[in-house]
């Protein structure tokens, strides 16, 4: 929730800087400036509420998925067979489950947010510029689609130097134990 209203301050405050320029300082109006200033600061302080809405809850919610996530972990490696342990070095298992449970953790608390709000951003620009002037929207939207693949590539190329990171840590780990 504190994600859409963030997003709903965000998406009024040019329309405030819209309505005080043309309304207020083309008119020469005095009054629909200060209005308009006024809900501005309004604006800024509802961003700053809703951010910090948005970052404890998602935060609460990455700790109560880790938390979950340990001791369900936990129970699994408990259960292992004797000559699973034997077999397996303590250290690898370790920095794996470590590592994977705050990359989880970190996911859900900032990078899920950011896709989530990005998205959102996304659509509510969108709706505004069609609103406005469709013709622009079309011409500005047309970057969208490249952006996404480029987006994609990113996340691809990302993810298999993070899986190679993972793999020499844990190495690096059964090296030294």
């Amino acid at each position: 929730m504190s994600l859409l209203l963030l997003t709903v301050a965000n998406a009024v405050t040019p329309q405030l800087f819209r309505w005080g320029i043309d309304q207020g300082i083309l008119q020469k109006n005095l009054q629909i400036v200060l209005y308009s200033a006024a809900w501005m600061v309004v604006a800024a302080i509802a961003r700053g509420i809703f951010n910090f809405g948005q970052s404890y809850w998602a935060e609460a919610v990455s700790q109560g998925v880790a938390y979950d996530l340990r001791n369900k972990i936990f129970s699994q490696i408990q259960n292992l067979s004797f000559s699973y342990h034997d077999k397996a070095q303590t250290s690898q298992l370790l920095t794996r489950v470590t590592n994977d449970i705050e990359q989880i953790r970190t996911f859900i608390g900032s990078s899920l947010i950011q896709v989530i709000g990005a998205v959102v951003t996304l659509v509510s620009i969108a709706v505004i510029i069609l609103l406005m002037n469709w013709r622009l929207a079309l011409i500005t939207l047309t970057v969208v689609p490249m952006a996404g693949w480029l987006m994609a590539q990113f996340v691809s190329r990302n993810n298999r130097l993070f899986r190679q990171v993972q793999e020499q840590l844990s190495d690096l780990n059964a090296v030294s134990s």
